[in-house]
C-alpha cells in the first residue's frame, strides 16, 4: 500500500515537526546571495518548510499541494504567519500566475513524480526570468546508506531488501533530474549534499513510536503492520543508545537559474 495525502488520518504525519536548523543553515547563503521576494514551497505537504522559510526573512511564501486535507491543516498552523499563504493546487498545475515567484522550492516532492517534465515546465512557468528552481531530493546513494542510529532509514533496506526495488522505481537519478533542468530551459548551478537532522528523539522508544506510526514517511507504508513489527524489532536490536537520538537524512540538493548567468 502506498500513502493517501488525502485522507485525515495523515494530515498530521507531514506536519507536527519543525525544519531543523541544520536546513535552514544549508540555505541561508543561498537565500542572502539571491534575496528572493516570493517562495514557492511546491508540495508542501504541513508547510514544514513553508513556515522555516517565512521565519528567515523571506518577505512571502507560498505553499502548493494537491491534498486539501493537508493545506487545510498547514493553514491552520500557520496562523500566526502573516506573510505565509496556501493554495491547493497540482504540481503541473499550480494554478499560480505566470513569472509569480522568483523560486520555487521542491522539497521530497519528486519522488512522489511519475514524470519531471509536465512540473519542471509548470515551474518555468511560474518563475520570473533570473528565479532559481530549488530542488531537494534523495537519490538511491543517498537512500542506501548503511543504518545507523542517526541514519535510521538505512534500517529499513537492511530489514526489507524488497523495499530497495521500491525505492529504486520513485527515486530520479542526478542525471535524470539535470536532464529535464535542461529540457525545461534551467541551467543547473550547483549540486552538492548534506545531512539534515529530522528530528531528535529523547530515547529509543520515542524514536521507533515515531516508525509505528510512519510519522512522515511514506516509504513505511509499503509494509504491513506485521512487517512494522518486524522492522521496530530489528531497529530495537541494532541501536545501541540509551539516550537520546539525533536522527539525520542525507539529501542531495540541487539549485538552477532560469538565465544562462552564474549566481552573484
Amino acid at each position: 500500500m502506498s500513502i493517501n495525502f488525502h485522507q485525515e488520518e495523515n494530515k498530521t504525519s507531514y506536519l507536527n515537526r519543525e525544519a531543523h536548523i541544520t536546513w535552514k543553515q544549508e540555505l541561508t547563503p543561498l537565500l542572502t546571495a539571491y534575496k528572493p521576494s516570493h517562495v514557492v514551497d511546491l508540495g508542501c505537504g504541513g508547510g514544514i518548510y513553508t513556515r522555516a522559510l517565512a521565519t528567515m526573512g523571506v518577505p512571502s511564501v507560498t505553499g502548493v499541494d494537491f491534498s486539501k486535507v493537508m493545506i487545510e491543516a498547514a493553514q491552520r498552523h500557520s496562523a500566526s504567519y502573516p506573510t505565509v499563504g496556501y493554495q491547493i493546487g497540482a504540481a503541473k498545475s499550480t494554478g499560480l500566475e505566470n513569472h509569480s515567484a522568483d523560486m520555487v522550492l521542491a522539497r521530497a516532492l519528486l519522488h512522489h513524480l511519475d514524470t519531471l517534465e509536465p512540473v519542471f515546465n509548470e515551474v518555468s512557468r511560474i518563475v520570473a526570468q533570473d528565479g532559481l528552481f530549488l530542488i531537494q531530493t534523495r537519490t538511491t546513494d543517498d537512500c542506501f546508506l548503511k543504518g545507523t542510529e542517526n541514519h535510521v532509514r538505512g534500517f529499513f533496506f537492511d530489514c526489507f531488501p524488497a523495499l530497495m526495488e521500491v525505492e529504486k522505481k520513485r527515486r530520479y537519478s542526478v542525471e535524470a533530474i539535470c536532464a529535464a533542468y535542461e529540457k525545461s530551459g534551467w541551467t543547473l548551478e550547483r549540486k552538492w549534499t548534506f545531512w539534515e537532522t529530522r528530528a531528535r528523539h529523547s530515547s529509543k522508544e520515542v524514536l521507533l513510536n515515531d516508525i509505528r506510526l510512519r510519522k512522515g514517511r511514506s516509504i513505511l507504508h509499503e509494509l504491513s503492520d506485521s512487517q512494522l513489527q518486524k522492522l521496530t524489532a530489528h531497529m530495537q536490536a541494532n541501536i545501541a543508545s540509551r539516550g537520546a537520538i539525533e536522527e539525520k537524512d542525507r539529501w542531495t540538493l540541487l539549485v538552477a537559474k532560469k538565465k544562462d548567468t552564474p549566481l552573484s
